[in-house]
């Protein structure tokens, strides 16, 4: 493997790292809004009100935020990785099968830089 490959590895895991990271924090204070939530609603207040309280954004919200993020950065990782394990001599379905992925999913992982991430 040469240094670019490795590095590029290496930066992949260190932004999901830190993304991985947010999300926790971003989890965290979601389980706390959920107990406010809960609590609230208990009380007899409609979902209405505790919404439109603007006590931070709305979980739903924060849900799909936490996925986009994890999927970019698993795509990147996912990518550098392949590449990585390609300059190493491993071939397609190699990866495919650490992957846990098809061949042809592998192909695009080696693909164009600019390859955006599956939905």
């Amino acid at each position: 493997m040469n240094g670019d490959d490795a590095d590029d590895v290496l930066a992949a895991h260190e932004e999901t790292g830190i993304a991985l990271a947010e999300v926790i924090e971003s989890l965290q204070q979601g389980l706390t809004r959920i107990q406010r939530i809960r609590e609230e609603r208990l009380s007899g207040d409609p979902y209405l009100d505790i919404l439109s309280r603007g006590e931070g954004q709305l979980l739903v919200r924060t849900l799909t935020e936490n996925l986009q993020s994890l999927q970019r950065h698993g795509h990147r990782l996912r990518r550098a990785e392949a590449r990585a394990l390609r300059a190493e001599g491993a071939s397609t379905a190699r990866i495919a099968e650490l992957f846990g992925v098809s061949r042809q999913r592998v192909l695009v992982l080696l693909g164009s830089e600019h390859d955006q991430p599956e939905s």
